[in-house]
Formats: structure tokens, sequence, C-alpha cells
């Protein structure tokens, strides 16, 4: 018996849902190819809203920059590149500087794992 998982289009579909507590936030679903689609269902507060990005090339990460200025449960998406505020949950320190014993500049995490540093929950349904 053939399963879900064993069409070769399903190696270029990604869903996960995004949970806060017990709560269902949003479901993004993705199409991983040439170019990368990503649909963002947001649920709960306020009216339910679909959002899309996509982005296309190569040598980067188009998974973020495909989910980069989209809003979840009131968080926008970035990608690899923007700039942080030192201490915050989500922010990683970049070019350390010997000098001042601090780092110079402090990015965003990428993607999804923004959400999980910020206490989310975000669970691989395919």
């Amino acid at each position: 018996m053939r399963r879900f998982h064993d069409f070769a289009a399903t190696k270029n579909i990604s869903v996960y849902v995004v949970m806060k507590g017990a709560r269902h936030v949003a479901t993004v679903r993705v199409h991983h190819g040439g170019t990368c689609f990503v649909e963002v269902c947001n649920f709960g507060k306020g009216p339910d809203t679909v959002q899309t990005g996509s982005a296309s090339g190569g040598g980067y990460d188009k998974f973020t920059a495909a989910l980069s200025g989209l809003v979840i449960d009131g968080a926008t998406m970035t990608d690899h590149c923007t700039k942080g505020r030192k201490g915050a949950k989500d922010v990683f320190g970049a070019n350390y500087n010997l000098e001042t014993r601090d780092y110079s500049d402090w990015y965003i995490l990428p993607g999804l794992d923004r959400l999980k540093a910020r206490g989310y929950r975000v669970v691989t349904a395919v």
C-alpha cells in the first residue's frame, strides 16, 4: 500500500502548525521548488487572514526569504540580515569586537525559529 509520502510531489511540500500553549495560532504551508511559495493562515486574534510570499534564485534560504514580511500572531517574520535589539529572546550576536568585549551587531533569528525563541511551538505536520 502506498502512503502519502511515497509520492514524489510530497518531497516539495511542508506544512507547519504554530501553537501558543493550546491555541492554534497559524498554519504555514510551503512549496519548495525553483520558487519557494509560502502561505500563512492566521487564526484567533481578529479576523482570520491568509498571507502569501515567495522567493526564487539560488544560494540562500528561500524559505526564510519567502516568509519575510509576513505576520504570524503579531510577529513580523524577517530574513537573516535584519537587525534586532540586544537582549531580546529572538536575536543573536554577530561580529564580536575584542576591544569592547561585545557584539557590534544583533540579528533576528530567521524563519520560524523566531517564533520558537518567543515560546511558540512549531509542529511539522507534513
